[in-house]
């Protein structure tokens, strides 16, 4: 992993990829989202949620285009 490397976050449960604009937003969301589902009540069979930092498995061009609709310049999601 070096600094080319695009960093995202994986919802699992509901399987969404969420890019981030760096390893480190990316953990900082993926802790407040933990916290977020360890609050919910959960219904019978529902599944569970759990955020994780993975890499971008996507092209580069997707990861920056998508940037853009949920994050700020400062790397704070909108």
């Amino acid at each position: 992993m070096d600094e080319q490397t695009l960093w995202a976050i994986h919802i699992a449960g509901s399987d969404d990829i969420v890019p981030a604009p760096s390893k480190d937003s990316a953990e900082r969301e993926a802790a407040i989202l933990n916290r977020y589902f360890a609050s919910m009540s959960r219904r019978e069979n529902a599944p569970t949620l759990r955020a994780a930092v993975v890499e971008w498995p996507y092209a580069a061009l997707d990861h920056t285009k998508l940037l853009g609709r949920d994050w700020d310049k400062e790397g704070n999601r909108k």
